[in-house]
């Protein structure tokens, strides 16, 4: 009988992952091409935290949950995008001078994702990528201790912001560290 490989991986995946709402609508360009129309923005909600793209900088951003009650404001960053962190887990839309988005659900930090989220993503050993909920695409290298056939095995994630989970295309070699030796002559 064919076990899961992955146990531990899935379980703490599913403290992180949800939906992405991307939403289109014709909109007022800003002269650098991104958009001042909310509705035309890309808007994640993950756990706790709202996060917008796609915007003109610049633009004030106001923060409303599903009863229209204010939240929060803040400017849009010169890459077009803003994070609203620290968020109650409940519904919440934005808000420019040129419209609204839709109303997106986000999570709490112990809401798992719904289980059809992970449906489609397989985790195999060797180089490959796992979305998390809030539409982040991470990069992973799995290394087995043994044939897949013999897990589950216990899990270690390690995390790094570079290119150490593509060995082969970073240059980059992974080998097991070693404790220095130390060797005292007797001269």
């Amino acid at each position: 009988m064919a076990r899961p490989l992955f146990t531990a991986v899935v379980v703490a995946a599913s403290l992180v992952v949800a939906s992405v709402t991307t939403m289109t609508a014709t909109a007022a360009e800003h002269p650098d091409g991104s958009n001042t129309d909310p509705a035309a923005w890309t808007v994640r909600p993950g756990p706790g935290q709202l996060a917008l793209t796609g915007a003109a900088p610049g633009t004030e951003v106001e923060l409303f949950d599903a009863d229209d009650a204010y939240v929060t404001s803040d400017d849009i960053d010169l890459l077009g995008s803003l994070i609203f962190r620290a968020l109650q887990p409940g519904e919440y839309h934005v808000h420019t001078a040129e419209g609204a988005s839709d109303i997106v659900d986000v999570p709490g930090f112990d809401e798992p994702a719904a289980a059809d989220f992970y449906a489609g993503q397989r985790i195999d050993p060797g180089f490959g990528y796992l979305t998390v909920r809030d539409g982040t695409t991470l990069s992973v290298n799995v290394m087995l201790p043994g044939d897949p056939a013999d897990g589950p095995f216990p899990t270690v994630v390690e995390y790094s912001g570079y290119d150490p989970s593509n060995p082969a295309g970073s240059g980059v070699s992974v080998a097991p560290w070693r404790w220095p030796s130390a060797s005292r002559g007797s001269g």
